[in-house]
């Protein structure tokens, strides 16, 4: 959508912490693939994730995790924002403060888009036909645990 409206802008793929999605749903894999967007605004790149997760998940993930004394669950970082003002970095999952848990272990670079991605990057982490064949029977869990935590 940015470089639609002609803004310059590219993801960034690193792995996280799949606890990240604790409460959510379980990917039975230590780390999950993860984008940001950098996005090029009056000579700057800025760094975004910001847009994951919408605010009535966020609040409620990030008092759910305050209240359990836990940095990561519920698709959020404790520390993170849902909200981006175009004049900072900003991230509700990927945060690189040097906070718990590190926030990656690889980095895979800058792609044009998911598709690039997954087409040029690594493959350690993708499924195999029998799971992309299973993932719409697994989705309603996690979208309803989403949806009871939003509410």
């Amino acid at each position: 959508m940015l470089r639609g409206a002609g803004i310059p802008a590219r993801q960034h793929f690193v792995d996280i912490s799949a606890r990240i999605l604790d409460g959510l749903l379980d990917p039975r894999t230590p780390y999950v693939d993860h984008s940001f967007v950098e996005v090029d605004l009056d000579g700057r790149t800025y760094s975004v994730d910001a847009y994951i997760v919408d605010r009535g998940l966020f609040d409620a993930a990030r008092t759910r995790l305050v209240s359990e004394g836990r940095s990561l669950g519920y698709g959020v970082h404790r520390d993170g924002t849902c909200e981006w003002d175009g004049a900072t970095d900003a991230f509700s999952q990927y945060l690189r403060t040097g906070s718990d848990p590190a926030p990656s272990t690889r980095d895979y670079g800058v792609y044009a888009d998911v598709e690039d991605f997954y087409r040029r990057g690594s493959r350690w982490n993708r499924l195999n036909i029998a799971l992309r064949l299973g993932i719409p029977l697994y989705i309603p869990g996690p979208n309803a645990r989403a949806q009871a935590l939003r509410s």
